[in-house]
């Protein structure tokens, strides 16, 4: 009898482990397949990052988070650099003017390919990883016959290209071959940041004497615009750009005002940092991007540096 319930009692201490087992590879196939933790609304400072490899930041203007491989990409415009870092800090490569990149203004990669707009060039570069050249992105001259400035660009999951256009003021749709799809906007003044969500699209116009944060569908249709600046109907300072979290929820940049966060009905639940130096607020920040746990990495233009918060 004793042997019998010691044997009972192996079976039974076999399938808990057994299952243990199984549960936590499933966890960890749950994990590997990418689920992305959405930040926090109300975030604490939890660091700064303020050079590559001994040499500090002169004027980061843009940043985008490679959540495939960790890695932080940092157009600095001033320097005329784009740095390549880990989620820490730590310094990996560096794409500068030895790769014909010169005076870049937003950046993002998308497929192992590194998309960046660059003062004054009249198309969107490609580059691979390693910083070669490997095309460029315009419209051609037959589909849109107007000048082309690119500006911020932002990308749909889908892989279509959102670019601005600052010599027209409007944005441009490029498809994922990089072919000219259409253009919207026009009728905005003053288009300074394009932010793309999983199904709408935000313009921003800090200079616009009405509402300033436009909102559309991927295809360009109009569906609504709020907010507007102090002293012209709103709360807002000088927003200069923003993302759109896994939940849908805008984070504007606003140079003035901080980070300010709406939600899908673009009702404002929060704002992280003011204009300042002390810890824990923002010195002209100009762009955001978060990784896929919870950290927000946002960029001070003045205060020439990443600060972290989660």
């Amino acid at each position: 009898m004793i042997s019998s319930m010691v044997r009972d009692l192996f079976l039974s201490t076999k399938a808990f482990f057994a299952f243990f087992f199984l549960l936590t590879i499933i966890c960890t196939q749950s994990m590997a397949l990418g689920e992305v933790a959405s930040p926090s609304i109300d975030p604490r400072l939890r660091g700064f990052i303020e050079e590559f490899d001994g040499d500090a930041f002169e004027s980061p203007s843009a940043i985008f988070i490679d959540k495939e491989h960790g890695e932080i990409y940092l157009a600095d415009s001033t320097s005329g650099d784009v740095f390549i870092l880990g989620l820490d800090g730590s310094p990996i490569f560096r794409l500068g003017l030895k790769h014909g990149i010169g005076n870049p203004t937003d950046i993002l990669v998308r497929d192992d390919n590194i998309y960046l707009a660059q003062e004054s060039r009249p198309y969107v570069e490609v580059f691979n990883l390693r910083g070669k050249s490997i095309r460029r992105i315009a419209p051609d001259k037959e589909e849109y016959a107007e000048d082309f400035l690119p500006g911020d660009i932002d990308m749909d999951v889908a892989g279509n290209l959102f670019v601005i256009n600052k010599s027209q003021g409007e944005c441009l749709i490029f498809d994922p071959s990089g072919g000219y799809v259409g253009r919207f906007g026009k009728e905005l003044d003053s288009i300074t940041s394009v932010v793309v969500g999983e199904e709408t699209v935000y313009l921003l116009t800090p200079f616009f004497l009405g509402r300033v944060v436009h909102r559309y569908t991927l295809s360009g249709e109009y569906i609504i615009s709020f907010q507007g600046v102090e002293g012209r109907g709103g709360t807002l300072g000088l927003p200069a750009g923003g993302r759109v979290d896994t939940e849908g929820r805008l984070w504007l940049v606003d140079a003035i005002r901080g980070v300010v966060i709406f939600d899908e009905d673009d009702v404002e639940l929060n704002r992280v940092g003011t204009e300042g130096n002390n810890m824990g607020l923002l010195n002209f920040p100009v762009d955001i991007d978060f990784d896929g746990e919870g950290v927000i990495y946002i960029v001070e233009k003045a205060g020439k540096r990443i600060s972290i918060f989660k």
